[in-house]
């Protein structure tokens, strides 16, 4: 049976990858009360290989490496995805 209850603000979390970045749209001020802004890292990076905000053990393997990365580091060819999404 579907429920009729419209959901709590804090059922709802505004995702975006890069904290800086929304924060510098002012996209985190337009949030109403209640409503979570999640993200992965602080800032882009070009090599992007910190993990701070991802899971470890949830990830896409891809079968290519950016130009200069090393084929044999695991962080070059993973996708990770974000804690927000594998824990909340």
């Amino acid at each position: 049976m579907a429920s009729n209850r419209l959901a709590s603000p804090r059922d709802i979390v505004v995702f975006n990858r890069y904290r800086e970045e929304t924060v510098a749209a002012g996209i985190d001020k337009w949030l109403p009360d209640g409503v979570r802004f999640a993200w992965a890292a602080e800032r882009y990076e070009t090599w992007q290989l910190g993990m701070d905000g991802y899971d470890p053990d949830v990830y896409m393997e891809m079968a290519l490496v950016k130009p200069g990365d090393n084929p044999n580091d695991v962080h070059a060819r993973r996708s990770y995805v974000a804690q927000c999404i594998t824990k909340q």
